[in-house]
């Protein structure tokens, strides 16, 4: 029996356009998901794939046992659900209910609606109403109920993807922000602690804008889309999404899905694949140093091209270092996922660099290492937070990279910190041909 259907829109010059029609079946315990492309649409000269490896530009049929990878991306992960959840009283018949229930706040170009109108615009909160969202998140994290407007203020997250509590917001010129918000588990402020790592290694790499806010005793930290461009969506994939990793097998997991896929990935899909295979080397060697060992493959993302053939590599995010551990999520080369230099500096071939340029990355990430601690204290964590923030970092020592020792407070040199927040934002390096 079909469970539900939906058309789905992609965005071509700030127009969302219906782009075909998505069915979800569900016979016995059998799932399966229909895809086509509409007519109209595939005849478009400015038409494109919404996903070449799954989804190519065709007049045929799609048949996938689970929803579409691409789809899977615009969508909300386990917070996003929950709060779905939480807002209707019921888990969704179909997770196309989840896409839907977006409008057009999905993450990307994609929206879906039940019919073939245009997907609904989300009413968004602006930024000067943190303080609401705060204490209507607060409420939820302890399972205390919400009253009805408190529900208006969430339910744009149901569009957001990730683990922790998160909501839309916009600003005074109308530019979307993702506000991230802690929980009472966390071991220290991870608001503080991402603003810090951000805004420390967008020195290094290409980082999507950020800032801190503080809501009384409260920080939220917040984040640009980096998927919209004068009100117009770009079409994002994950790259879990286009190197097909739901195949993934324990086996060959760190030879088909760790950090020289990635690289191979980015030489066959980016419009400026050397300069962003050498982007990707200096993200492995961040995420390695501050100790992010949540770099698994839907962290890592892409952004098409004006043109809507090619891809570059999205600015980073969830740069967001842990307490302790040295094992990431995806392998550092074919063999290991453990962060060591060997491993970093085997590494480097498959991104284009040699072992000097690769030393000299890692030494600059061990700086970054500095400053992010730095921006943490500045910021007002307190010493042991900055203790357990510093135990999942690595520094380089006697030729090797080791966990960083640890150090009293009086050793954080704040010399030079201001420069990060004076210096402008970080826009395209021509030398090494960054967005």
């Amino acid at each position: 029996m079909i469970v539900r259907d939906a058309y789905v829109f992609v965005d071509i010059n700030g127009e969302k356009t219906l782009a075909g029609r998505v069915q979800h079946v569900r016979e016995d315990r059998a799932e399966r998901y229909f895809f086509a492309y509409g007519k109209s649409y595939a005849s478009r000269p400015d038409a494109y794939s919404i996903d070449p490896r799954q989804l190519p530009l065709s007049d045929k049929v799609v048949a996938c046992e689970a929803m579409p990878l691409a789809f899977q991306d615009a969508g909300p992960d386990d917070y996003g659900r929950y709060l779905y959840e939480v807002l209707h009283g019921h888990k969704p018949d179909s997770p196309l209910d989840y896409l839907t229930d977006n409008g057009q706040a999905s993450i990307g170009a994609l929206s879906f609606s039940n019919d073939t109108s245009k997907p609904g615009l989300s009413r968004l909160l602006h930024s000067t109403r943190l303080d609401e969202l705060v204490e209507a998140i607060d409420l939820l994290e302890r399972n205390k109920p919400i009253s009805e407007p408190m529900r208006q203020l969430l339910a744009p997250g149901t569009s957001l993807p990730g683990a922790r509590p998160k909501a839309l917001v916009t600003d005074d010129n109308g530019e979307q922000w993702i506000a991230k918000f802690a929980t009472p588990n966390d071991i220290f402020d991870i608001p503080v602690a991402e603003y810090a790592a951000m805004t420390a290694a967008r020195r290094m790499i290409d980082t999507a804008q950020v800032r801190l806010e503080r809501i009384g005793r409260h920080n939220v930290f917040m984040t640009k889309r980096f998927d919209r461009e004068q009100g117009a969506a770009r079409h994002f994939l994950s790259a879990y999404t286009l190197l097909g990793a739901d195949r993934a097998r324990g086996a060959t997991f760190y030879r088909d899905y760790g950090y020289p896929a990635l690289a191979n990935l980015t030489r066959q899909v980016s419009a400026t694949a050397q300069p962003d295979r050498h982007e990707l080397y200096r993200r492995m060697v961040v995420n390695a140093v501050l100790g992010n060992r949540d770099d698994h493959l839907k962290n890592h993302g892409f952004l098409i091209e004006p043109d809507h053939r090619r891809y570059r590599l999205s600015p980073a995010y969830d740069v967001v270092p842990a307490a302790g551990g040295t094992v990431h999520a995806i392998a550092l080369d074919i063999e290991s996922a453990t962060a060591s230099l060997p491993t970093l500096l085997r590494s480097a071939g498959y991104f284009g660099l040699s072992e000097t340029q690769a030393l000299s990355n890692i030494e600059q990430a061990c700086e970054v290492v500095e400053h992010t601690m730095a921006i943490a204290q500045q910021e007002g964590m307190d010493p042991v937070s900055l203790q357990r923030l510093e135990q999942g970092m690595m520094t380089l020592s006697d030729g090797a990279l080791v966990p960083c020792r640890q150090r009293g407070l009086h050793s954080l040199n704040l010399s030079g910190v201001g420069e990060l927040f004076d210096a402008p934002d970080k826009g395209p390096d021509p030398s090494r041909g960054r967005r």
